[in-house]
């Protein structure tokens, strides 16, 4: 994953279990989300739609 179509966003959101992830990124290319989970080392990714399904922005 190239970082030339990386739009970089600080934004919070929970799953539906209440867990907070906090995305990092927008990859405007694939149409990805990059976020981080607490305790893991490294991005994830999830295509827009899905992520969309899964996760709702915390109030600022």
């Amino acid at each position: 994953m190239g970082n030339e179509n990386i739009k970089k966003l600080d934004r919070r959101y929970r799953d539906k279990r209440g867990i907070e992830v906090h995305v990092i990124g927008w990859d405007v290319e694939r149409r990805w989300v990059v976020f981080m989970r607490k305790g893991y080392e490294h991005p994830c990714v999830e295509p827009l739609r899905h992520f969309k399904e899964k996760y709702t922005r915390m109030d600022e």
